[in-house]
């Protein structure tokens, strides 16, 4: 049996080579380089995604309290928890399912209109301005539209089995509310800070009209997946409302537009602002190299707009106007519909 005899220079080799080895190993240790600027972002989205999947949780568990504790889904007769005018917690009964119903305010009268239930007025609160879907709408189901100076008539003249609000209206129309429900049944929904799908559900239990507004939020739900897979973001959109007296307003973070255009993927700026008034210079000045897109309930840009961006010299810095037809006024299922369509129409992939 032979063994194998290493030499001097062949030990001083093998020494060598584990030391480069070594060094090689902790150079390579020591120039790991840190999550790069997309994974650093990746996190951060993760955590954001869990956090609005907890806080959604959360508030899905608060809804399914409250209607639990309103007698959500009973049989006729239906005794629903609901507020008194001043805010106290009473429980109101209803006999049978209405057959007439009066709102008080646009919102209420959105909700319950989305739900199919039958609307016979809707007054309005002091200076309050209808959604133009809503009026469409309301107009298609035969319901009378009056304001609050017109509340007499409705107090007197219009025959209803209850009369439905939400309780902001109710808190800044108080008398308005009294007058008007009399001696009905009046129930006023306690939906504060809830979207317009949850007033949607909350209405639809003393309407009677359960199973047709979880129908209708669910077929929405299903209208905006359908859009986000076809639309494709233009580039750095700002969203503004068409002009009143005061300029254009910049739609901030905590408008329910703005949730629905991130809700199909659309790339806004991380903070859009906080309902700012501009005029048309400032608008496209804050609009350079991206997109204006228009909230114009006559699907027309304005004049003073249009020539505010034409007068940009540089092309690639003037900014693309995207007129969209759709009413801000009051978030529905109805205008938020349209505005899907709007998107499918001028931004849905080719």
């Amino acid at each position: 049996m032979h063994q194998k005899r290493f030499t001097r220079s062949h030990r001083f080799a093998v020494v060598a080579a584990a030391t480069t080895a070594a060094l090689l190993a902790s150079c390579s240790q020591n120039t790991v380089e840190g999550p790069s600027v997309e994974e650093r972002a990746s996190v951060a989205a993760s955590k954001a995604e869990a956090a609005a999947k907890s806080a959604a949780e959360e508030a899905r568990v608060k809804s399914e309290q409250r209607r639990q504790e309103s007698g959500f889904g009973q049989s006729w007769p239906r005794t629903i928890g609901t507020l008194s005018p001043t805010g106290e917690r009473i429980e109101v009964t209803l006999d049978a399912q209405p057959t007439r119903i009066i709102a008080l305010g646009g919102e209420t009268l959105a909700a319950l209109l989305a739900d199919g239930a039958p609307v016979v007025a809707i007054v309005t609160g002091e200076g309050e301005q209808l959604n133009r879907d809503v009026e469409q709408q309301a107009a298609a189901a035969n319901t009378e539209i009056l304001t609050a100076a017109d509340r007499g008539k409705a107090a007197a003249d219009t025959a209803a089995d209850v009369v439905i609000t939400t309780a902001q209206f109710a808190a800044a129309n108080t008398p308005l509310v009294e007058e008007v429900a009399g001696d009905r049944p009046l129930i006023i929904a306690d939906a504060e800070g809830a979207s317009w799908q949850n007033l949607m559900t909350t209405v639809a239990n003393p309407a009677g009209k359960i199973t047709e507004a979880t129908s209708a939020v669910a077929d929405f739900h299903q209208l905006v997946g359908t859009t986000a897979a076809g639309v494709v973001s233009p580039a750095a959109p700002i969203v503004a409302v068409a002009p009143t007296t005061g300029g254009f307003t910049v739609l901030g973070e905590d408008d329910p537009m703005i949730a629905l255009l991130r809700d199909v993927k659309f790339e806004l700026p991380e903070n859009t602002g906080e309902g700012r008034i501009v005029d048309a210079a400032a608008l496209v000045n804050t609009a350079k190299h991206g997109t204006i897109l228009l909230l114009a309930p006559n699907g027309e840009v304005d004049a003073a707009l249009r020539d505010e961006v034409n007068a940009v010299d540089n092309e690639e810095e003037r900014p693309t106007i995207a007129a969209l037809a759709v009413d801000p006024i009051g978030a529905n299922l109805f205008s938020s519909q349209r505005l899907l369509e709007e998107l499918s129409a001028q931004f849905g992939a080719q």
